[in-house]
């Protein structure tokens, strides 16, 4: 972070030094005393289970020079070597902090939404601009209301791009980070249903996924699936420059020829004449549609499609996330990480690519955050995995059996499908029937904690 003074954090949090010097200078911002290192500024955040009030005296123990704190707060706890800065809310407080230190920054900044392939997007994003530019990306799951600002404000005065997630749960959460990050790039990956629990439909996702197209200036750059009909209402969020990468003819960015080896996915990209062979670690027609996104945030940014392609290539994403490994004769696709109905369908299609003549096997979590369409979803994923022609289906968890009665309705026997109660009887049940050259796609909820499974099969 590049340092600001005690009285710049005052004056663009909104609020007022109540006690110390203003003239200190903040190295660093955080909300967990845990973590906090000295010069750091102490953000005493309220939420429903804690108060990061109460925590005043550890922060200036560690050596935090100031803290950010609510009217509520009695400053007279606060102990005395401890600048003061007094807001309504500090959510609020660090939110236009960090709104404030992006606009003292000269940074390019891209943002991410979408209800599928957000981190994925963003590492492929950060990977094609890193041949060039100095760039910053999102951390572990910083997306939200409190991630976001802490993204912002952890930016380096040297970066040249900012590369920033963001997600949601409900209704009206994407604007106001939007506005926050002011992006000059915005990348929505598609409209799926994912946290359909908190809207009517698709469309209320799509909308509220539209606040980050809406929030880019006239000159700025809408970079969308050209693929995802309800994307095709971006021209009335915004007058900004658009982008649409896909399968599609009508697509700026067009994928072609996809075809996967042992090491990951290769397919072309076309872009306006020019055509590149794109190779990426990662297995999917899916991912081959977040790297044209990607492709195309840097060909704005002023990189060549070739350079760009190289850095797609050295791409590593978090665990959990299509890794794909080598079992017996066959491999397993760990896509453990979390799983909503568009992603799982997308992880069977990927069985498909996965060379190799065994069985193609199914072991899937429930999905969860899908409110009154729950058992739907369930049963719709379930008869993809039949019309998809899945060997076998293994599935556990709670509104699971929808899953083996969507299967059935579309002619699935019996003898391919299983009930787990836990981990340990789902990847024994599998076991029980396995054979060695089996490729296996093992995917839910991130609640549901997947990855045991596959420990499981791997360890037997």
């Amino acid at each position: 972070m590049k340092p600001f003074s005690v009285l710049d954090a005052c004056n663009w949090s909104g609020g007022s030094l109540l006690q110390g010097s203003g003239e200190r200078f903040v190295n660093r911002v955080s909300t967990d005393t845990r973590t906090l290192q000295p010069g750091d500024l102490f953000v005493a955040l309220r939420g429903e289970h804690f108060n990061g009030h109460d925590y005043a005296a550890a922060a200036a123990q560690k050596g935090a020079i100031a803290m950010l704190c609510d009217e509520k707060f009695d400053a007279a706890q606060a102990p005395a070597g401890l600048s003061l800065i007094c807001v309504n809310d500090t959510l609020t407080g660090l939110q236009q902090l960090a709104s404030a230190y992006r606009q003292s920054l000269d940074v390019r900044v891209v943002g991410i939404t979408g209800s599928n392939g957000k981190t994925s997007t963003k590492e492929m994003v950060a990977a094609a601009l890193e041949v060039q530019f100095d760039v910053q990306k999102t951390q572990g799951n910083l997306n939200n209301h409190i991630g976001v600002p802490l993204t912002l404000l952890s930016l380096e005065e040297s970066t040249e791009i900012a590369v920033v997630e963001m997600g949601m749960n409900h209704p009206g959460e994407i604007q106001p980070l939007a506005e926050m990050a002011a992006p000059d790039i915005g990348i929505v990956t598609g409209i799926g249903w994912v946290h359909v629990e908190a809207f009517d439909s698709r469309d209320g996702i799509a909308e509220e996924k539209g606040a980050l197209i809406r929030a880019l200036s006239d000159s700025g750059t809408a970079i969308v699936n050209g693929d995802d009909s309800l994307l095709d209402r971006t021209e009335a969020w915004t007058k900004a420059r658009i982008i649409r990468a896909g399968f599609g003819e009508s697509n700026t960015i067009r994928i072609s020829e996809v075809s996967a080896t042992e090491a990951g996915t290769l397919f072309k990209v076309a872009h306006d004449g020019e055509s590149v062979e794109v190779s990426i670690p990662l297995f999917g027609a899916h991912m081959a549609a977040n790297a044209a996104l990607a492709l195309a945030a840097a060909q704005v940014c002023g990189v060549s499609l070739e350079a760009a392609a190289s850095g797609l290539s050295q791409l590593e994403l978090p665990g959990g996330r299509l890794k794909l490994h080598r079992h017996l004769r066959g491999w397993i696709l760990d896509d453990t990480y979390n799983a909503s109905p568009d992603s799982i369908v997308a992880g069977m299609d990927s069985l498909r690519l996965i060379p190799g003549e065994g069985r193609r096997v199914a072991l899937l979590g429930a999905m969860a955050e899908l409110g009154n369409h729950s058992e739907q979803l369930h049963r719709w994923v379930g008869e993809q995995a039949a019309q998809k022609q899945i060997d076998l289906l293994g599935v556990m968890g709670p509104d699971a059996n929808f899953y083996l009665e969507g299967a059935k309705s579309e002619g699935m026997d019996a003898s391919r499908m299983q009930l787990g109660e836990s981990h340990q009887k789902m990847a024994r049940a599998y076991l029980d029937q396995s054979e060695p050259s089996d490729v296996i796609l093992v995917k839910g909820s991130r609640s549901m904690s997947m990855e045991q499974v596959v420990s499981l099969i791997q360890e037997e």
